[in-house]
């Protein structure tokens, strides 16, 4: 049943694109809109289409690749989704997008969150930044993540069932922040501070309202209601993309290394 109500809205979500795309097409003195081009001279904003439905008439504004800087570029997102993990979930969230210099030598920067509610109750809310500085001398990440995630699972291994499965329910916070400096052409070397915490970890029954009456993995290899790491990471990173959000060209490489220190808060040195 909730795969064909997802089927439902995916079809209408789809058919309302069409309608859109079909209006502004037919709006006087309107140019031709293209909704799937990898041409960003010929992509059209949801903004324009909006614009040229509300303003009949109203010309295309000109493609314009300049930098400026300060300058905010601010996509909306509204999403219904499905999964299995966490059923119907409404999700809301944003992109901003801009560049830190006028001089046309870094590429641009963004922040991208959303917070999402599912039917499990579940809570997702991540916020990921990437924040290049002037000719691309530093690149600064952000990971930050909260989740309130009750959800199944089916314990260690490949030979576990449907009926070997109990709901786990925890809290979860996550803040990773790294700094890159370049080294040689679109190569750098990064060092950062990773947090991650768990805490209310809970055992409940099938019916995710009651402690579980054990023998599963949590009892056999030591349950704990919380838990830290934190440590240093170390990264090498290859980006030759100008456009990270959407590139049209280029590679990307990360590689990290990240041990956990007790000294630095976790729970054991790993």
């Amino acid at each position: 049943m909730h795969l064909k109500y997802f089927l439902h809205i995916s079809l209408l979500s789809f058919l309302f694109l069409l309608s859109l795309a079909g209006s502004a097409q037919d709006s006087a003195n309107a140019k031709k809109y293209r909704l799937f081009t990898c041409d960003p001279k010929d992509q059209t904003d949801i903004k324009i289409l909006l614009r040229s439905l509300l303003k009949k008439g109203a010309p295309r504004r000109p493609y314009d690749s300049t930098h400026v800087p300060d300058k905010l570029h601010f996509s909306p997102l509204i999403a219904p989704n499905f999964t299995p993990q966490t059923g119907f979930q409404i999700l809301v969230g944003s992109l901003f997008a801009f560049y830190t210099d006028s001089s046309g030598s870094e590429d641009i920067s963004s922040i991208v969150s959303s917070i999402a509610y599912t039917q499990y109750q579940q809570t997702i809310f991540p916020i990921a930044g990437s924040i290049w500085t002037k000719g691309n001398k530093y690149n600064i990440q952000t990971d930050w993540r909260y989740l309130n995630y009750p959800s199944m699972t089916y314990g260690l291994g490949g030979g576990t069932t449907l009926d070997n499965g109990y709901f786990i329910d925890y809290h979860y916070l996550r803040l990773h922040q790294s700094v890159y400096r370049t080294i040689g052409k679109n190569t750098y070397l990064g060092v950062g501070y990773d947090f991650d915490r768990y805490w209310d970890i809970e055992e409940l029954n099938s019916r995710g309202q009651d402690s579980a009456s054990g023998g599963t993995d949590f009892d056999k290899y030591g349950f704990n209601s919380n838990a830290t790491a934190a440590g240093i990471s170390l990264g090498l990173l290859y980006d030759s993309r100008k456009n990270q959000i959407n590139p049209d060209g280029g590679s990307y490489l990360n590689v990290s290394y990240r041990p956990k220190f007790k000294f630095l808060g976790s729970d054991a040195n790993c």
